[in-house]
């Protein structure tokens, strides 16, 4: 995800909830076609779709929403989420 920016900010001082909510914000935005065509080798399309599909398999109740929602950028990490820390 090396083309996106991840900025927190708050006046007050930015807490480690502000770096969770600019981290969310940040991978829960739609994938365009452009960004899709820039960021992602045809090889690896397949791969991302399925993240697509077991992310909105994981959304139970929501699937059929998160499926109109369509591709987010979290679909890129294929599933494999950690944090390992500020």
């Amino acid at each position: 995800l090396q083309h996106w920016d991840i900025v927190a900010k708050n006046p007050q001082g930015v807490t480690c909830g502000d770096v969770f909510e600019a981290i969310h914000r940040s991978l829960d935005t739609p994938l365009t076609g452009a960004e899709l065509a820039l960021c992602v080798p045809d090889r690896r399309r397949d791969r991302i779709q399925a993240a697509f599909a077991q992310r909105c398999k994981d959304a139970p109740g929501l699937d059929e929403y998160v499926r109109k929602q369509g591709l987010m950028r979290i679909d890129l990490l294929q599933g494999r989420r950690v944090f390992a820390g500020l």
